[in-house]
């Protein structure tokens, strides 16, 4: 049996904790890892888990690894451009801007632009089946949906262009050395899969001005005031100043188009499940997905028939590659 790369992109926006969708999400994720990390596949099938929201944590021994310029502790997400998303790399020694911290309407902070636990955030390269529906089992819904940040990371920690920073996790015990000097070369004997799923669709997203979180006094106050508590005490024409939009749904679904055919190009095979979607977004997952047979519109508990499909269809591409 061949060698596998799997990033498991799972969508853990608000919307996933009506009508039990998170709960049945847990069960079917958990017997995903149990299929694919079977006993006979060690040190051959590698995991990656990317939840998602508006954003992603990359959690900071990621995070710490990359050349990001760091604003703030809050948080460990990582900001891209448009241009990010027309190529599968994420470069560890490219420069980057790290993701703001703020919310847009709740003064609790539990709907932020970037999640905080320990669970939110990416688990690179594992095959420890344990721990990876641990994680999946505390996943709760959070705030927005941008399905093509977690697509981006998807796809980048199946990029050789990731290495050096995969190598380095071995090298300090959170990868197994099973797992060094992956992700594999593209075209290679390697197996390359993302499996995503959403409960919805691209939202827009606002972005603070860099002008206005400028110092850390900028951020310790949107890190504790919701965009939204500007609105009753600020006019209008300064709050404007304050935040924009930085993406509408529209240019996320660009960019989620781009990663996807970026991916694609590069030999990785796109599974996606939309989990009680509409038809205008069961239509920009089906054509993220590699081909029409690997989308799996879905309702109910018929979550876990479309995980359990894609499963053993991995498994079966491990024998024929």
């Amino acid at each position: 049996m061949g060698n596998s790369e799997v990033s498991l992109v799972l969508d853990i926006s608000g919307s996933m904790d009506e009508n039990s969708k998170m709960n049945r999400l847990h069960k079917a994720a958990k017997e995903f890892v149990d299929t694919v990390l079977i006993d006979e596949a060690k040190n051959r099938v590698s995991l990656s888990v990317v939840p998602y929201t508006g954003d992603v944590n990359a959690g900071w021994e990621i995070f710490r690894r990359m050349n990001v310029r760091q604003l703030h502790n809050y948080s460990y997400c990582v900001q891209f451009t448009q241009p990010d998303f027309s190529t599968t790399a994420i470069d560890p020694s490219k420069a980057y801007l790290q993701g703001q911290h703020f919310s847009h309407v709740d003064r609790d902070f539990k709907f932020i632009s970037c999640p905080t636990n320990d669970y939110e955030r990416i688990t690179p390269l594992s095959q420890n089946r344990t721990a990876l529906k641990a994680q999946i089992d505390k996943m709760t819904g959070r705030e927005r949906t941008s399905i093509h940040i977690g697509m981006k990371w998807g796809a980048g920690l199946l990029d050789p262009a990731f290495r050096p920073l995969v190598n380095d996790l071995v090298d300090s015990g959170i990868v197994d050395t099973a797992f060094r000097d992956r992700p594999s070369d593209f075209g290679g004997q390697t197996t390359k899969i993302i499996v995503v799923m959403t409960d919805g669709y691209n939202t827009e997203s606002n972005r603070i001005k860099d002008f206005a979180y400028d110092t850390p006094d900028m951020r310790a106050f949107f890190a504790r005031y919701p965009l939204s508590d500007l609105d009753g005490v600020i006019d209008s024409s300064v709050r404007s100043s304050l935040y924009e939009v930085y993406y509408t749904g529209t240019l996320a679904d660009q960019m989620m188009t781009n990663i996807c055919k970026a991916a694609k190009d590069n030999g990785i095979f796109i599974y996606s499940i939309g989990f009680e979607i509409d038809n205008t977004s069961a239509g920009k997952m089906q054509a993220c997905a590699s081909s029409p047979n690997h989308f799996y519109r879905v309702e109910g508990v018929q979550i876990s028939d479309a995980f359990s499909s894609i499963a053993r269809q991995l498994k079966q591409l491990r024998l024929t590659f």
